[in-house]
């Protein structure tokens, strides 16, 4: 069986199962968004960030849940380094928004929302045939920034609407797991 052909293979099976494939990338021309999550603020084992839970919904903040997922991050055995890149495939429907949260937690197990030391969000659409870039940035100016579940933190630390999330086209990394929603 070819690579491609294991691939989509998994993904159906992945599909299936509502789990998170873990290959992916967006050097080839699919309907595709990767989440890419950065940030400013001190990460790793003992640092102000050491771990991100990134969720994504379908619609918007009370849609329906599509994944959610806590990374450690750092270097060495279950850790991982920044940037963290998830890509997010549709299963269906590529006209819905997509609603992505990536807290950066003080914890390495994770956080909620209103125990995150930052947050941010984005509200994306899907580009029919086109592997998109969706940067989260975990901004300094956004710690301790408690915006609503629809809004994201801009510059300045100033909560701003979800949607003005900027989605370029994607720059060929590849994302380190999908989800399928």
């Amino acid at each position: 069986r070819s690579e491609s052909g294991t691939v989509a293979l998994m993904r159906r099976a992945v599909a299936a199962a509502g789990g998170v494939l873990l290959v992916a990338g967006c050097e080839h021309p699919r309907t595709e968004l990767v989440a890419r999550v950065e940030s400013e603020v001190a990460w790793g084992a003992g640092r102000t960030v050491q771990s991100v839970t990134l969720t994504v919904r379908r619609g918007g903040p009370t849609g329906p849940l599509r994944s959610a997922r806590t990374t450690a991050l750092g270097v060495g055995g279950e850790r991982r380094p920044l940037p963290l890149l998830v890509g997010i495939v549709p299963t269906d429907d590529t006209d819905t928004p997509v609603w992505i949260e990536a807290l950066g937690c003080r914890d390495p197990n994770g956080c909620t929302a209103a125990t995150a030391a930052v947050a941010q969000r984005a509200v994306v659409r899907f580009a029919s045939g086109q592997p998109q870039e969706v940067t989260l940035l975990l901004a300094s100016a956004c710690v301790g920034v408690t915006c609503g579940s629809d809004a994201r933190c801009g510059t300045a630390g100033r909560c701003e609407p979800a949607t003005r999330a900027t989605v370029r086209p994607c720059d060929g990394s590849d994302a380190g797991a999908v989800a399928d929603v």
